[in-house]
């Protein structure tokens, strides 16, 4: 059936309109301010005490497979020491995988050594920021951040949507028409990131195109900081990795930039700043997000 001329009139009004629509959001998403202090700047202090940590995984000359890990190491270290905060921020954090591999049980052994954390210190602030793609946007449970909830430990789920879109077209259509759907709570489509991982649901995917994540990887303490490119994930064990441990007044930075994300994601602990020191060293430090 030939369309008439007012139908197709209306329906190019339509299409017009939606492109408008498309326009409107992907410039206002554009142009809107951040979350105070996401994207940060801290002071330049001096300091003698910043210590370079690494993990690399290779073959020697022999071929065979050496493996040396020291970030993790001295993460555990920092959990044990501390005594007033733990502050932690981190990407990737499950035990799925796809290959057939002895893994180190990251996930597993940071979730208890919180969990024993909060036993000797029932009252001690314990903050667990991370990204949704460990609940696959929200297509499954998470069960290391469930049983960190149990035992009363906070988990902030950052608010990707807040941020600036990076995948700008998709993601102003994806606003419009994807975002009032929701999240689908039973997936059955195969899961990108690992086959042994849940099934998503369509609606999970969609979120997934916008590309946004929360990638920092951190811990903090009122006595340290490690600042780190691995994450607490199982696959990733034997990835080579570099991070950095500091300790000072550069810790109150970091708490400043970290506690924007527990605040604009609706968490509710308020880490507080440690005292200021008086500063010396030949080494100059700054934290930037």
């Amino acid at each position: 059936m030939r369309r008439t001329t007012n139908e197709k009139s209306l329906l190019w009004s339509i299409f017009g309109l939606f492109i408008f629509l498309v326009i409107i959001v992907g410039f206002t998403n554009h142009l809107k301010s951040l979350p105070e202090n996401i994207s940060f700047a801290g002071d330049i202090h001096k300091t003698d005490d910043i210590q370079f940590l690494y993990d690399l995984t290779y073959k020697d000359k022999l071929g065979k497979t050496q493996v040396e890990q020291q970030i993790f190491t001295e993460a555990w270290k920092l959990i044990e020491e501390a005594e007033e905060f733990i502050l932690i921020d981190m990407f990737l954090f499950n035990d799925y995988t796809d290959q057939e591999k002895d893994f180190p049980n990251l996930s597993g052994e940071l979730t208890e050594k919180l969990i024993k954390k909060r036993k000797e210190y029932p009252n001690m602030p314990i903050v667990f920021i991370t990204d949704p793609i460990n609940t696959g946007y929200s297509s499954y449970e998470s069960k290391q951040l469930k049983e960190l909830e149990k035992h009363h430990i906070e988990v902030v789920m950052t608010d990707l949507d807040r941020l600036h879109d990076s995948n700008k077209l998709y993601s102003s259509i994806w606003r419009i028409l994807g975002k009032p759907l929701g999240h689908g709570e039973t997936g059955w489509l195969p899961n990108p990131f690992a086959s042994a991982a849940p099934k998503i649901s369509l609606r999970s995917y969609f979120t997934l195109f916008n590309v946004k994540a929360n990638h920092r990887k951190a811990f903090v303490s009122e006595k340290n900081a490690i600042i780190q490119s691995a994450n607490a994930h199982d696959e990733s064990g034997f990835a080579s990795n570099i991070g950095f441990k500091v300790s000072g007044n550069i810790i109150r930075d970091i708490i400043i930039a970290e506690q924007a994300i527990i605040d604009y994601s609706g968490g509710k602990t308020k880490i507080k700043l440690p005292d200021e020191k008086k500063e010396s060293g030949s080494m100059t430090v700054q934290y930037i997000t």
